[in-house]
């Protein structure tokens, strides 16, 4: 079996809200690289499509649909480095690099997509990262998210897909998440931490003897992981 293994969830754990995705969506307004005719599409395209339901519309990415992907990860890249990285929380830091320090392999498993999560695992000095993987044609993005998706049931299963791969036993892996749609991937590790918890996964997290972290927002300037 694989050495032990920390799992951190990013939107709302690491960062907080609102999440990357939206921020970098603000961002590529802002320079106008996409417009509202982008974000129209994806709208269009959801309520055109199979009933309503919150894993559904996570997968919908269709502002990026014909987007090339190369410049896209480029412009990945520049945001997280710019906007990500100064706000990240410094506890978050601080225990990434205590769980490096005791020898523990540390890697991503969020939602967010992997033209940011990628760059973002690097500036960290992540071992791997489990994000959600943008399906192409070719160059260019379709629009749409590879199953399985990393959340809900679908984190889960993606955590047992990665577990499963790199021979980890998650009875002695940890997983810090702030999100009660984390319950799946919460359930399998046998060291689970709540972050900044809602009142209902908090009472959850005493029942079943998990840690309850309270990660206040104060601002880590400069990552201090690879040092």
């Amino acid at each position: 079996m694989a050495d032990r293994v920390a799992f951190f969830d990013v939107d709302g754990t690491l960062l907080p809200p609102p999440s990357m995705e939206r921020r970098f969506i603000r961002w590529l307004l802002a320079r106008r690289i996409i417009g509202l005719r982008h974000l129209g599409r994806g709208v269009l395209s959801f309520f055109m499509g199979p009933p309503w339901t919150v894993a559904r519309f996570k997968m919908n990415k269709m502002y990026l649909r014909d987007g090339a992907a190369d410049p896209f990860q480029a412009l990945g890249t520049q945001f997280v480095a710019e906007e990500i990285v100064p706000i990240l929380r410094k506890i978050a830091l601080e225990t990434i690099a205590r769980h490096r320090r005791s020898g523990d392999r540390v890697v991503l498993l969020t939602g967010s997509l992997d033209l940011l999560v990628g760059p973002l695992a690097q500036k960290l000095g992540m071992d791997d990262a489990i994000s959600c993987r943008l399906e192409r044609a070719g160059s260019r993005f379709t629009g749409r998210a590879l199953a399985p998706h990393p959340y809900g049931e679908q984190k889960g299963e993606a955590l047992r897909d990665h577990a499963r791969r790199e021979r980890i036993d998650l009875q002695h892996a940890s997983f810090y998440s702030d999100n009660l749609s984390d319950l799946p991937a919460l359930r399998l590790v046998g060291h689970a931490t709540v972050v900044n918890p809602s009142p209902r996964l908090a009472r959850i997290a005493r029942q079943r003897g998990w840690t309850i972290a309270q990660w206040p927002d104060a601002l880590a300037r400069r990552v201090l992981i690879l040092a």
